[in-house]
């Protein structure tokens, strides 16, 4: 798992895992959730599911939406993400 920041530099590498852990998983014994604060927002690609994890954290978690067939996203859509 990579984290970066808004600037674009990483800020966050966690050690490999093999194939048969989870992302939820990776997440936890990473110690990344320990680098996060209150307030702070995390982009996780669509099926990382680790909302239920920070939800006690005061961290937002953002999923970016898929494009439509128009190829547009919604303006509503550009302001979430």
């Amino acid at each position: 798992m990579v984290s970066i920041n808004p600037s674009g530099s990483v800020c966050f590498i966690s050690d490999l895992y093999g194939d048969c852990i989870s992302d939820k998983e990776i997440t936890s014994k990473s110690g990344f959730i320990d680098k996060l604060q209150q307030g702070d927002g995390v982009i996780t690609d669509w099926g990382f599911n680790i909302q239920e994890m920070l939800a006690s954290t005061g961290v937002k978690v953002n999923v970016p939406p898929f494009m439509n067939q128009s190829g547009q996203f919604t303006e509503q859509e550009m302001l979430a993400t």
